[in-house]
């Protein structure tokens, strides 16, 4: 199909790439410094928490006392390259090896029993969007919008591990900073170039694709039938996620979205919770797509919040934690700490764990009114591990 676009259309489309570069090395610069640095997420791995740091090293921490289970080591990178040492996607976790998309274009497979490097396999593409494992393959979409999907074949005894490619990589899209996500065989992949893709597991051929009129960075949210994402039009979507077919949008957004939306209930109600570039969290019905709160924090959120229990809780680029009732968006406590949130919150039972920009690694327990308390004795700050410090301050004093 041939589209032709007015010259309007044209110039709203530069206008909007130059803006999304633009707020994407503003992401990615910090304190004056023009080298990259992440925003990755992390898994609960049993007793610990695995995460990237800004510093571009592989985190294990211990859950309970945020110490490191092995002496940390930065990822490698080629010497004319040590500005591209960042992770921005969240590991991805296969029994005890966690798979590694990096900014220069490596996907490392680190050992979560001693941090040490398994492999390596380079495959000349940016990476900003993390892997996802599916069963025993691996997929991972390069910023270009090229899609890898690798079988993955172990050696238990020697801790070996081989990457076979299902089909040659395929280039999907033009621009992608997402991790893709995976539901009943299908692939989705959200992309800069203003489209979302379903892509069939086992062929890597287009099943189908949506066009919105704005770039979408963030991953899509999957809830029975409906899949879910936030667009740079401002608009909140819902498709059927077998055909493509739209369900409803929500149009009364007061910004674009960045963060990945998450599901949670209100009694019996299933609802999706949108979080916005203008500083607000939208709570949708998702069978209808009406609205049943918003709340504003006034400061962008960029990160995917989580539940923990009855309340919704979300970092913003205003320094500060929120958590907030699921069923009303009143807010009912706060913890400022003393830098931007931007990676997404992570959660086990009532504990929440998240990174700031000041290269803290920060663990926080939820109690049943709302507030937050710190759960570690000192946050875990990889930019001194990583300069031979002691990473757990000692005279650390506490912001909430």
């Amino acid at each position: 199909m041939y589209i032709k676009f007015s010259t309007n259309q044209i110039l709203k489309k530069i206008l909007l790439m130059i803006a999304i570069i633009i707020m994407f090395f503003s992401f990615v610069s910090c304190m004056g410094r023009s080298e990259p640095q992440g925003w990755a997420g992390g898994r609960i791995v049993d007793e610990d928490f695995v995460t990237a740091s800004m510093d571009g090293q592989l985190l294990s921490l211990d859950i309970n006392s945020g110490k490191q289970n092995w002496e940390p080591n930065l990822i490698r990178v080629s010497e004319d390259e040590d500005n591209k040492r960042a992770i921005y996607g969240t590991p991805a976790i296969y029994n005890d090896i966690a798979f590694v998309a990096a900014y220069d274009g490596k996907l490392h497979a680190i050992s979560l029993i001693d941090g040490g490097l398994i492999d390596s396999v380079t495959l000349d593409s940016s990476f900003i969007g993390g892997a996802v494992v599916y069963e025993d393959k691996l997929f991972v979409v390069s910023e270009e919008g090229i899609l890898y999907g690798y079988k993955i074949v172990t050696t238990k005894e020697t801790q070996k591990v081989a990457l076979e490619p299902i089909w040659d990589s395929v280039d999907i899209a033009e621009g992608v900073w997402s991790t893709p996500i995976i539901d009943e065989q299908i692939i989705y992949i959200t992309s800069l170039d203003h489209s979302i893709y379903a892509v069939d597991i086992d062929t890597a051929e287009l099943i189908w694709e949506f066009y919105t009129e704005g770039a979408i960075v963030a991953s899509p949210l999957i809830y029975e039938g409906h899949i879910m994402f936030g667009s740079f039009d401002g608009e909140f979507y819902s498709l059927d996620k077998k055909t493509g077919d739209m369900n409803w949008t929500f149009s009364d957004s007061n910004n674009w979205y960045w963060a990945a939306p998450v599901l949670g209930y209100d009694a019996d109600t299933a609802l999706v919770f949108a979080p916005s570039l203008g500083g607000s969290i939208y709570a949708i019905d998702i069978e209808s797509g009406i609205l049943e709160w918003e709340s504003t924090v006034g400061s962008a959120i960029v990160g995917a919040p989580a539940i923990v229990n009855d309340m919704l809780v979300f970092g913003s680029r205003g320094n500060t934690l929120y958590v907030s009732e699921i069923s009303s968006g009143i807010i009912l406590g706060t913890c400022d700490v003393g830098d931007k949130i931007e990676t997404p919150i992570s959660v086990i039972d009532d504990i929440v764990f998240f990174g700031a920009r000041d290269h803290s690694i920060r663990a926080l327990k939820i109690k049943p009114n709302g507030n937050p308390d710190e759960y570690w004795d000192s946050p875990y700050f990889s930019d001194k591990a990583k300069d031979g410090e002691n990473p757990n301050v000692v005279d650390w004093v506490p912001g909430c």
